[in-house]
Formats: C-alpha cells, structure tokens, sequence
C-alpha cells in the first residue's frame, strides 16, 4: 500500500487546529502503565448495564429481583513500536 501524499500547509493547519481543542481520549481510556508484556484481563458484557430489573417490588416472604452478570477475560499483547 503506497504512503498517502500529504500537504504539509494543511497539515501543520489540521495539527494546530487540534491541539487547541479538548480532548477527552485520556480520561475515557487512560493510559495504563504496566511492567508486563502481556497478560490477561477481565471484561465485563455490556448486558450487565442495561439488565437492571426496573419493577423490585416484591410481596412479603417474596423473593428479591437478582441481577445476572456476566464475566469474561481476554489478552493484550504490547508491542514495541520504537
């Protein structure tokens, strides 16, 4: 795949442009400095935010609204890019 021709006028302009405004990358996913170069974590469904039983009205000696979560794990691998 060829490099893209890129016009450096509008690209320094894009850059500056960019670099003034707010960005909000580094508190949604924060960078997380590690010694390992690769290990497992846990990921959580995204059901498990949206499967919030709404009616928890329960009778006497009744039984409680639970909720189901699920849980799974994956891997990352760093790579060194220079």
């Amino acid at each position: 795949m060829k490099a893209p021709l890129l016009n450096p006028l509008l690209t320094g302009h894009a850059v500056r442009f960019m670099a003034g405004l707010p960005m909000v990358g580094r508190r949604i996913a924060p960078i997380v400095p590690t010694q390992l170069h690769s290990a497992a974590y846990y990921v959580y469904d995204t059901s498990n935010f949206v499967d919030i039983p709404t009616d928890i009205r329960r009778g006497p000696s009744g039984n409680f609204a639970r909720i189901k979560s699920s849980l799974s794990s994956d891997t990352f691998l760093c790579k060194d890019y220079g």
